[in-house]
Formats: C-alpha cells, sequence, structure tokens
C-alpha cells in the first residue's frame, strides 16, 4: 500500500487524478485502504462464477447488486 499512497500524493502534487480498478473479492480492509489513497474505485464487479463454480450468469443482478451495497459500507461516496 505503500506505492499507492506514495502515488496517490505524488499525482496531487501534479494537480492529477488517481483512480484504481479493484477487484471485487478484494478484502475489506485492502478497500479501505485504497478508497483512502485514491480519488476513486473502478470496480470490476463481474465473474460471479468461476471454474470451481456452478454455470451461471457473468454477474446476476442481485448478486451485481450486493456487491456494490457491501463496497458502499466501507468506501465513502464523494460527488
Amino acid at each position: 500500500m505503500s506505492f499507492l499512497r506514495e502515488l496517490y500524493a505524488d499525482l496531487h502534487a501534479r494537480n492529477l487524478r488517481l483512480y484504481v480498478n479493484t477487484q471485487i473479492l478484494t478484502s475489506d480492509d485492502d478497500f479501505k485502504q485504497v478508497a483512502a489513497n485514491s480519488d476513486g474505485l473502478v470496480l470490476m464487479n463481474y465473474d460471479q462464477h468461476q471454474i470451481e463454480s456452478q454455470p451461471g450468469p457473468v454477474a446476476s443482478q442481485e448478486w451485481f447488486v450486493n456487491n456494490l451495497r457491501h463496497v458502499l459500507t466501507l468506501v465513502p461516496r464523494r460527488s
């Protein structure tokens, strides 16, 4: 996380922004740290079914929305 923290500080000093692609399986603590050291997350909210699971949709509506709701409990909304 120190790399992300340093990159974020360096970019802000240059009046630039940092958005980070984040996998949905990221730990809650990592979500919080990435959010604290970036201008926003780009949530990769897909691949509900893996090779080890039963076949199904790429991301069912319920799974997709539940993931968003969970991440929003960890990451503050900004306007």
